[in-house]
C-alpha cells in the first residue's frame, strides 16, 4: 500500500511541475521554400524578409500559398464579393496565423502595397473572376518574394 501511495505522489507532483507534459526540444529541419522563376517578386519584401527566421519566413510563405488557394476555390467568387470581403479575410487570416506582429517592422506596409499596386487601386472592388486573379497574383508575388529571401 505504501508503494501504490509514494507512486500516486510522484505522478501528482509531476502533473503539477509539468501540467502539459515534459518538453523536449525539437529540432526542425530547414524546409526551402521553392523560388518561381516565372513569378515577380517585390524587392522591399525581399530586403526585409533576408536575415529573417526561416520558420517565420516558412510561415509567411505557407500564409500567402494558402490564400492563394482560398482565392482559386470555386466558391470563392460567392463568399468573397468584394475587395472589402477579401480584406477582412485576409485580416483574419494573418490575427490566427502570426503570432508575432511586427516582427518586421515594414512588412505589413509592403504587403499591402503589393495587393494596391496588383489590384490597381485602394477602392472596393467587386469580387469578379479577374479581381480575384489580380489578388492571386498578389499572393504569388508575396510567397515569392518570401521564398527568395535568404
Amino acid at each position: 500500500m505504501k508503494k501504490l501511495v509514494l507512486v500516486a505522489g510522484l505522478l501528482l507532483i509531476t502533473s503539477i511541475v509539468f501540467p502539459n507534459g515534459p518538453r523536449f526540444p525539437s529540432v526542425q529541419p530547414e524546409v526551402t521554400r521553392p523560388v518561381v522563376e516565372s513569378v515577380p517578386t517585390d524587392a522591399e519584401i525581399v530586403k526585409l524578409m533576408t536575415g529573417s527566421d526561416i520558420a517565420d519566413r516558412a510561415r509567411v510563405y505557407d500564409v500567402y500559398t494558402s490564400l492563394k488557394k482560398v482565392l482559386q476555390r470555386p466558391t470563392a467568387p460567392a463568399r468573397i464579393t468584394t475587395t472589402e470581403k477579401w480584406e477582412e479575410v485576409h485580416g483574419n487570416t494573418l490575427d490566427l496565423a502570426i503570432e508575432q506582429v511586427n516582427k518586421y517592422p515594414g512588412l505589413d506596409a509592403a504587403i499591402e502595397r503589393v495587393f494596391k499596386t496588383t489590384a490597381g487601386t485602394d477602392d472596393v472592388l467587386p469580387g469578379t473572376p479577374e479581381t480575384l486573379k489580380k489578388l492571386t497574383e498578389a499572393c504569388d508575388i508575396i510567397a515569392n518574394s518570401v521564398a527568395a529571401a535568404k
